[in-house]
């Protein structure tokens, strides 16, 4: 028996932080009107990391049994495997931890948010962008080769 195949795999994620409350029952609720208008972290998600990577693996394979007599069987197998693996990563922090309270909006001291309302609580703060808050992606690639005999 002679064989090839091709296998192919994707993976992404991302996660991201807001702040909460905790109520009677130490359930948790979102509820930006509740907590101070600096804080950026409690009206939009503030973005940890995103991942993204791609794997294929090409394989060829082999195998054969020889019986030299009735009572007798030998088998021998192979495989080689080619692994290509590429991964993007961004991440918010590297070797240090910044807490959601270090994000702060601050008052728009010039203007009372001219233009989009939708963004600028009427109390002047502007709510930042906290998907922005992530350092640029880095790529990583990795190669494996391996071959199995039997």
């Amino acid at each position: 028996m002679v064989g090839v195949s091709i296998d192919s795999a994707f993976a992404a994620y991302s996660n991201s932080q807001r702040f909460g409350l905790l109520d009677e029952n130490r359930k948790a609720y979102l509820a930006p009107d509740q907590i101070l208008d600096m804080y950026a972290a409690a009206d939009s998600p503030i973005s940890n990391n995103n991942f993204s990577g791609t794997s294929a693996t090409k394989s060829i394979y082999a195998s054969d049994t020889w019986s030299p007599i009735d009572t007798l069987h030998i088998t021998a197998a192979g495989r080689y495997n080619e692994t290509q693996v590429k991964n993007t990563v961004a991440t918010r922090t590297a070797f240090t931890f910044y807490s959601l309270g270090s994000y702060v909006s601050t008052p728009d001291v010039f203007n009372l948010c001219p233009g989009s309302v939708a963004n600028c609580p009427t109390t002047g703060y502007r709510v930042g962008d906290g998907s922005q808050l992530l350092k640029p992606a880095e790529t990583e690639k990795f190669s494996y080769y391996s071959l199995t005999l039997r």
